[in-house]
């Protein structure tokens, strides 16, 4: 393989008015030779045969091979929008944030005798191309309050990495929440919930075949509300 190599540029602006903040960015990376894994390369009984005389003795049992390589370009282009806001509120200080992402990948060539149109599809699509987070810090006295709302846009999955059994889930919300309490001034307790809603992605359609309820990709991850309870402690 060959080092990797590319070129990129950013463009940024910021603005600011009294309690608001504004930050845009905007990027654009190209990706030459750029490595990854080639798709599932089927092997016949030559090739068997010839790994099999090379000392790999479990080869009878292989029906395919991947292997790393760089014979692929991209180019990534995205916008960073940050939006910040303070405000009295209910006695206390509060902080919003407001964050979008919008990040677009294309392969522009590529080597289609060992990377197929799955990969390809793999490789622009399976994140989502829009982001987004609404956060809320409220502070008041000895006692603060978080409350995180997330966005997720659709993105692809090829179930197994194979073509065909695609996975489309649809855009996800995700609520995220902390309460806080300072015991003393060094003292901290915590109680709060990752996944407040108990929100999960879209079912894998094909569940049936090879396991997997949820796509194993899903960036909102697949288990449900996480609750936990934390002491944290200044010196």
């Amino acid at each position: 393989m060959n080092p990797e190599e590319s070129e990129s540029f950013t463009l940024g602006a910021v603005w600011e008015a009294d309690d608001l903040f504004v930050t845009v960015d905007f990027f654009q990376i190209e990706v030459t030779d750029r490595i990854s894994q080639t798709s599932p390369l089927p092997l016949d009984q030559d090739d068997i045969d010839a790994l099999l005389a090379q000392g790999v003795l479990d080869a009878s049992s292989f029906t395919s091979v991947v292997y790393f390589t760089n014979d692929f370009d991209t180019t990534t282009t995205g916008i960073d929008l940050v939006v910040s806001y303070s405000m009295p509120m209910w006695g206390g200080e509060t902080d919003f944030n407001f964050a979008f992402n919008r990040t677009k990948t294309e392969v522009d060539a590529f080597n289609p005798s060992i990377i197929n149109a799955t990969k390809v599809q793999q490789l622009e699509s399976s994140v989502p191309q829009n982001r987004g987070t609404i956060t809320m810090n409220h502070s008041q006295d000895k006692w603060n309050l978080m409350a995180r709302l997330s966005y997720y846009g659709d993105y692809y999955e090829a179930h197994l990495d194979d073509g065909s059994l695609p996975i489309y889930p649809g855009a996800e919300v995700n609520l995220d929440a902390e309460f806080g309490y300072y015991v003393t001034d060094n003292l901290r307790l915590a109680l709060g919930a990752n996944n407040l809603t108990d929100n999960y992605p879209d079912e894998n359609p094909w569940a049936g075949i090879a396991g997997a309820q949820y796509p194993v990709t899903s960036p909102m991850g697949f288990n449900g509300r996480f609750t936990y309870a934390k002491l944290n402690y200044t010196f």
